[in-house]
């Protein structure tokens, strides 16, 4: 038997080893164990096993048994001797094949989630009812420093606050109606000395009456009618507690740029948010879920790459030891098992993943293994 479990080990320890190459660390740690197991078992048949079975041993207690099976390989070899039923194998191997190559896949990241539709409809009519903001799709607006960042944000804020009123989302949630850009201030101071400095005296006494102490009257009238010389800048703002529900909303960084999130409340229409944020510099539209889906995507096409070249390399293997005949015959279990499980799974509704690509080697690691033997055993006889 040490060419045949020769061979079932390498099959096997080729399919396992495929989850090498994917980029899930868990399922790397799964195939190095699988693989150390297959190696440590194949060591310990090879080595150990003999030993055991050196005579006195005891005989068969189940000789009934053993007979059954006799009479049943005895029936099938006459069986798939018939050319419909070797005809029948080989177009199932075929319509596997051509069923893996056409197969679609769903790469949506929500088809993972298993939550009930109730829930999920309940929890949508809540938001709504709250007026919460999308917390997966936002508008991310960036700049070199912290002032072109702010006058892009005010751009970016003046097209989302027309699709507010257009009824394309339901309203917005940023830094900008607290932090303007410095130009910003400076046009709002300007507005302010025209519209209250020749007014100040009667500012002063409307104060006075309203009971405002003399002190913040002063001061007041003292930004009115000086210079502009007092920035607000971002730090300042976050340094305010006033700020905290702001702050997640903001970052920057000298070294690495500025950068500031703008939520939008739902309802989202996406389309028109897109199309309405086209050719702003430093204004992109994030969507977490599809640019995971995206992922899904990528990384389901490199693993069916490598799921093909598994399959191709453990074909070679049975061709050059069982010849094109007979290493294909070996095949067709893994064919018709990868194939056959995903079309019952579509016919059921089931939606596939990259997870059953995955699944695609270990039944290559499987599958092959009593192929192999019995082939085996007729290169030995």
């Amino acid at each position: 038997i040490l060419p045949a479990i020769t061979i079932g080990a390498h099959t096997s320890i080729i399919g396992f080893s495929g989850l090498w190459l994917t980029p899930f660390p868990i399922l790397q740690q799964f195939a190095l164990f699988a693989a150390a197991g297959l190696v440590g078992a194949w060591l310990t048949v090879v080595t150990v096993l003999p030993a055991l079975l050196e005579p006195p041993y005891a005989g068969s207690q189940c000789a009934w048994f053993g007979s059954l099976s006799d009479r049943w390989l005895l029936a099938w070899d006459k069986i798939r001797q018939r050319a419909a039923v070797r005809g029948a194998l080989a177009a199932a191997a075929v319509l596997a094949c051509l069923w893996l190559a056409r197969a679609e896949f769903q790469d949506d990241i929500r088809a993972l989630q298993s939550a009930p539709p109730t829930l999920l409809e309940t929890e949508t009519r809540v938001r709504k009812m709250l007026a919460r903001t999308d917390d997966v799709r936002f508008v991310l607006v960036e700049g070199v420093d912290e002032q072109e960042t702010l006058d892009r944000l005010a751009v970016a804020e003046a097209r989302l606050a027309a699709q507010r009123d257009a009824g394309a989302i339901g309203g917005t949630l940023s830094v900008a109606p607290f932090l303007p850009s410095r130009r910003q201030q400076e046009l709002d101071h300007a507005l302010v000395r025209r519209a209250v400095g020749d007014r100040m005296a009667e500012w002063r006494v409307a104060l006075d009456e309203l009971g405002f102490e003399p002190a913040p009257i002063a001061a007041l009238e003292t930004l009115v009618s000086g210079p502009f010389d007092r920035v607000l800048d971002a730090q300042t703002l976050l340094d305010s507690p006033a700020s905290a529900p702001l702050r997640a909303l903001w970052y920057g960084n000298p070294q690495g740029g500025y950068g500031a999130t703008i939520l939008l409340r739902e309802p989202v229409d996406e389309q028109r948010v897109r199309t309405a944020l086209v050719g702003l510099p430093g204004v992109q539209w994030v969507d977490r879920v599809a640019d995971l889906s995206g992922l899904m995507s990528r990384l389901r096409s490199e693993t069916s790459r490598l799921v093909t070249w598994a399959y191709g390399l453990v074909l070679l293997v049975l061709l050059v030891r069982f010849g094109p005949a007979a290493g294909l015959r070996v095949m067709y279990p893994a064919l018709i098992a990868a194939g056959g499980t995903l079309g019952i799974l579509s016919a059921f509704g089931v939606e596939l993943t990259l997870f059953h690509v995955l699944g695609q080697l270990l039944v290559i690691g499987l599958a092959i293994d009593y192929g192999a033997f019995l082939a085996e055993d007729r290169v030995a006889a």
